[in-house]
């Protein structure tokens, strides 16, 4: 059980309860819209749903959060479950709590592997001995400690830590995942945060219809078809009565049996309590006598492959309804006139269920702030735990973290400046005049930059009177026979065609260009042009000269593969050699 939001314009929170089938997916139990997130409101929703099931099938286990007034309300309205808490959540709300309280990361992760060791204890004594081991090391973490067994340890300890988990039938569901995922799927149909109740009711059931076909169709598959490493003596009787997904479990199980035996105590009969599996002794003992394992011994959860409504044992078969009526028509003379019009409504309303009175409440409007413009995004808000990964507080910006969707907050939308007259734009062309005094209309960057104080300012292109950078000059490094001549306008023209339509003739070998490098300089990333035309003497460049790539790539801020193989460039120990092909 889990609620969303952002799913209908009045803002109310929506209650999903999803449970597992024989085959291992999920089906919806219920959608409810309710009003807030208190504890009555969780008790009319589930007591709503406990009204329309068959009291033979109630839930067993029941798994949320920590969401205090929906664990009250389960434990008001089905005392006979077993309420267990997400570890998914658990160790989320650790992470978000106690990574700003270690200095040091490598510490902090070394704490979530002790924390995880603890919560997978399988026995009560190394629970108490993995706890023992997590005080004694972060001793010095006061907050930390009272932080995870304050909150967590102390009071919900039996609720999601696998010594006291394993003793329930939970069939292998551990976290609120489920649940997770099917707000995922439902928002995709809705595609909307503003729908009303009839339209996401039309969708919600278009959502339904595809469901059960889909569960329907994973039951024909495990009654129609046989794997082939299920085709063994022991499992005979099971085939076409259990589910793939239950056989699945039985053949893992079943390579327990050479090393467990039929010992019980090695075997620790974990699968028979939390899935109602046989164990692995059990099968042991069934291969021993050369029989197969029955299906008497597999639980009847994973027996379940059609959608027949079983009747309800204790329902009487003949309802005194005379007797009902009188008592109806008693109690109704006695009302005043304001009772009667109401129950008239609802009887009518029973009679024909088509028509009702119901209305949808009023949508709240926001009076605070600036009015802002409809958001029909149906995405979460950030969690705890994805604040604390990206590394800022809640007030901050958080900037884009690898495996975190975090945008920025949006910004005012910028204005057009209006055209100036043609006149007003020729007249502050720059002339040469202009340019030899310096003249310009932007501000030049002051002192030296980052790139500058690596590599040198000679070997950075000069500024231009708009403080942009130009072209450096070609002709001092690879000679001006290279360069194609300029125009007036000090643009590169293109070759003549003439020339080029002479037809093949035979090109000379370019010299070598040799440039010097400090020591263990930065490198800048390599045009992908080299990698093409390069010669295969330039094989083994790129591993003594991998940490300089690494260097350049914060100055550069230029992103390029690491495994990409790098031909066509020689570097020796103190000097580089690059070929320049006329190509």
């Amino acid at each position: 059980m889990d609620a969303t939001y952002k799913t209908n314009k009045f803002r109310y929170p929506l209650l999903e309860i999803v449970g597992v089938t024989s085959t291992e997916l999920t089906f919806h139990a219920a959608f409810v819209y309710i009003h807030a997130e208190k504890e009555e409101n969780y008790v009319w929703a589930l007591s709503r749903l406990k009204s329309v099931m068959n009291e033979d099938y109630l839930p067993s286990v029941i798994v949320t959060d920590r969401e205090l007034a929906l664990m009250n309300a389960i434990r008001w309205v089905f005392p006979a479950a077993q309420h267990l808490l997400c570890r998914w959540h658990i160790n989320k709300a650790v992470l978000g709590k106690c990574r700003r309280l270690f200095d040091d990361q490598e510490k902090f992760k070394k704490f979530m592997k002790s924390w995880n060791t603890l919560v997978f204890s399988d026995t009560i004594l190394a629970y108490e001995r993995h706890l023992h081991e997590l005080e004694r090391d972060y001793q010095k973490y006061d907050e930390v400690l009272a932080y995870v067994k304050g909150t967590w340890l102390n009071e919900y300890k039996e609720r999601f830590v696998e010594a006291w988990t394993n003793n329930y039938m939970h069939l292998g569901t551990m976290t609120s995942n489920r649940a997770e995922s099917s707000h995922s799927k439902l928002k995709r149909y809705l595609m909307s945060s503003l729908c009303n109740f009839g339209t996401s009711w039309k969708r919600i059931h278009a959502l339904l219809v595809l469901q059960h076909t889909e569960i329907k169709a994973s039951f024909e598959k495990s009654l129609i078809f046989v794997r082939h490493e299920f085709m063994k003596n022991l499992f005979q009787e099971m085939l076409g009565f259990v589910s793939h997904a239950g056989l699945d479990y039985i053949l893992g199980e079943s390579k327990r049996m050479d090393y467990v035996g039929t010992n019980d105590n090695v075997c620790g009969c974990t699968l028979r309590k939390t899935h109602g599996f046989p164990c692995a002794h059990e099968m042991k003992t069934y291969k021993e006598n050369g029989k197969p394992i029955p299906v008497d011994c597999v639980h009847y959860h994973w027996r379940k492959l059609d959608m027949v409504h079983v009747p309800q044992s204790n329902d009487p078969i003949d309802v005194p309804l005379k007797s009902l009526e009188e008592r109806f028509m008693s109690w109704l003379c006695g009302t005043d006139d304001d009772t009667k019009r109401q129950v008239k409504r609802k009887l009518e309303e029973i009679m024909t269920p088509g028509c009702t009175t119901l209305t949808e409440p009023q949508e709240k409007i926001k009076t605070k702030g600036r009015p802002t413009k409809e958001e029909a995004s149906t995405r979460r808000m950030l969690s705890s735990f994805e604040i604390a990964l990206s590394g800022q507080d809640c007030h901050s910006q958080a900037p884009n973290v690898k495996g975190l969707d975090i945008k920025a907050p949006s910004k005012r939308p910028y204005r057009r400046q209006p055209k100036q007259a043609k006149d007003n734009v020729q007249s502050k062309k720059l002339t040469p005049t202009t340019a030899s005094t310096g003249e310009s209309t932007m501000k030049a960057k002051k002192g030296p930059s980052k790139m500058e104080e690596h590599i040198g300012p000679s070997l950075i292109p000069p500024t231009n009177i708009e403080g942009l950078r130009t072209p450096p000059r070609m002709e001092e490094h690879i000679g001006p026979s290279l360069i194609p001549p300029t125009n007036n306008e000090g643009l590169r023209t293109p070759p003549r065609m003439s020339k080029m339509a002479e037809g093949p003739r035979v090109l000379k070998k370019r010299p070598k260009l040799k440039v010097h490098l400090t020591p263990f300089h930065p490198m800048p990333p390599i045009v992908d042009g080299w990698f093409k035309h390069s010669l295969l003497l330039a094989n083994g460049w790129l591993p003594p000269y991998s940490d300089r790539l690494h260097a350049g790539k914060d100055i550069f801020d230029t992103d390029y593969p690491d495994d990409e193989k790098i031909v066509g460039v020689h570097c020796p120990i103190d000097e580089t050699f690059v070929t320049l092909d006329s190509d």
